[in-house]
């Protein structure tokens, strides 16, 4: 894992399995990505029984949730194995994120 740059853009991926979600942020640098920060985790039963879109808005929610001090400085690309729309936030966007932010966490 590699101490993030400040003045570069975020990338996270977002995986979902069965079983258990990931997530891994990085920075690209000289067409290499860095490793900043990943995290997985397996879910319960009643998590399980999600829809595959359910599943995907949990991870995002865990993501935005962990990673929330990295992608509010700089602009972060969401990318996941489905073919929804790849979302951009920027610094710029805060509001939008602390929106989806309350909205996912029920606030």
């Amino acid at each position: 894992m590699y101490s993030p740059n400040y003045q570069n853009d975020y990338y996270l991926y977002l995986v979902i399995v069965d079983t258990t979600i990931g997530m891994v942020l990085v920075q690209e640098e000289n067409g290499i990505e860095y490793l900043i920060y990943y995290l997985s985790c397996n879910l319960n039963d009643t998590k399980c029984k999600f829809s595959y879109v359910e599943k995907l808005a949990f991870v995002a929610m865990q993501a935005v949730q962990i990673f929330l001090h990295y992608i509010l400085l700089q602009k972060t690309s969401v990318i996941s194995e489905q073919p929804y729309d790849i979302h951009f936030f920027t610094s710029i966007d805060r509001g939008e994120i602390l929106k989806m932010y309350n909205h996912f966490a029920g606030v």
